[in-house]
């Protein structure tokens, strides 16, 4: 699995709204993906982005490994942190029926904090996002 938290000039990003079969539930996320890996993982990342999103990042930051569930499988999700972003037209997977939110990135960490976004990859990406900015000096 390959998660993205996508940081825009203005401070804002965008969560990836879709119907998940699974939950039987509709779920914001950070733009994602999984499957087999066809190059590496970074490429992988910005496919996916560019394919939920339409964005390109010409700046990327490793957030490091995350096991969603590893009491029951060996998945492993790897996030990023994208960064000056251009706009180019999304091509999603014809069988997935996705909804764009651009919002803060402020109010999306606070959402993963009080539990509104449940998606493990999201949580754990927005956080590490979090502190990697505020170490920056990029977030009060």
């Amino acid at each position: 699995a390959l998660g993205v938290v996508v940081r825009f000039d203005d401070g804002s990003t965008v969560l990836v709204g879709q119907h998940r079969y699974t939950m039987d539930a509709w779920s914001w996320e950070i733009p994602e993906g999984g499957g087999a890996l066809l190059g590496s993982p970074r490429d992988e990342a910005a496919r996916e982005l560019e394919e939920e999103t339409g964005l390109r990042a010409a700046t990327w930051t490793e957030l490091g490994a995350v096991e969603p569930s590893n009491s029951i499988t060996d998945q492993r999700g790897l996030l990023w942190l994208a960064e000056d972003l251009t706009q180019h037209q999304p091509a999603p997977d014809p069988t997935e029926a996705l909804a764009l939110w651009r919002l803060p990135l402020s109010a999306a960490i606070t959402m993963a904090l009080e539990g509104q976004l449940t998606d493990a990859l999201s949580v754990v990406g927005l956080c590490r996002a979090d502190h990697l900015l505020r170490r920056r000096g990029q977030r009060p």
